[in-house]
């Protein structure tokens, strides 16, 4: 997925298979984690999932419920729909780019 701006140049937004349906509603990931780390910087934030089953890691202690509660707000998604999961690190490469791979693991556990 990309876009571009005035000038004509093109960015990578993100991955088409970062998508998944959640009740009948398409849900993008990427924009479900921009949405957390721009409303909580207190923590880092990582998606993963398949249809019906949202998993988001975080890494602050303790606050699982205020970002339930957004999460609700903002996308009107049913609590039933997504699991959040406290985690000390979001696995991330030497690059800088989270491997989501992992979390999809433990996310299965």
């Amino acid at each position: 997925m990309a876009y571009f701006d005035e000038d004509g140049y093109y960015y990578i937004a993100g991955r088409k298979k970062r998508f998944i349906k959640v009740m009948g509603k398409r849900v993008n990931m990427d924009e479900i984690e921009e949405l957390l780390k721009s409303a909580f910087d207190f923590s880092d934030f990582a998606c993963v999932g398949q249809d019906d089953d949202l998993h988001v890691f975080m890494t602050a202690p303790g606050r699982q419920s205020e970002v339930e509660d957004f999460l609700i707000e903002k996308t009107g998604l049913h609590l039933r729909c997504f699991t959040i999961h406290h985690i000390e690190q979001i696995p991330k490469n030497t690059s800088g780019k989270t491997q989501y791979p992992e979390l999809k693991a433990l996310a299965e556990k």
